[in-house]
């Protein structure tokens, strides 16, 4: 039983090419929540089909930020990996956050700022790879 609780306490090595999938998922998805809250800006959604959308990507992009805490960087991509990671969680952070605010336009414009910002460290990040 030993064996097996030890065995299973490793974290798996994720290799640059798995690393690089996530960073481009992570990007399309901040690009997605930058249209689609220029879309509530203007008017063109509503309030609802907006929160449960951008819950719907934070969720996802938890899948992406559980899949990097059970791994560890391959070799050469520690530094990749550790801005993945925290940029990852920034966004699922982002989008969960705006999911409750979506009828505040200042508190949109805010995230739809920070979302950008995150896509840019996310595409920096992805082309360190």
């Amino acid at each position: 039983m030993l064996v097996l609780l030890v065995s299973c306490s490793h974290s798996s090595v994720i290799s640059r090419e798995e690393l690089h999938s996530i960073l481009r998922s992570s990007i399309s998805s901040a690009a997605e929540a930058e249209t689609s809250l220029d879309y509530v800006l203007q008017g063109h959604s509503t309030q609802n089909f907006a929160a449960g959308h951008f819950h719907y990507m934070a969720d996802e992009l938890e899948q992406s930020v559980k899949q990097l805490n059970r791994s560890k960087p391959s070799p050469g991509t520690e530094q990749a990996f550790t801005n993945s990671l925290q940029e990852v969680k920034d966004m699922t952070s982002e989008l969960a956050a705006i999911s409750f605010q979506t009828s505040d336009s200042n508190a949109i414009w805010a995230a739809k700022q920070r979302i950008t910002e995150i896509r840019r460290a996310l595409e920096k990040t992805s082309t360190s790879l």
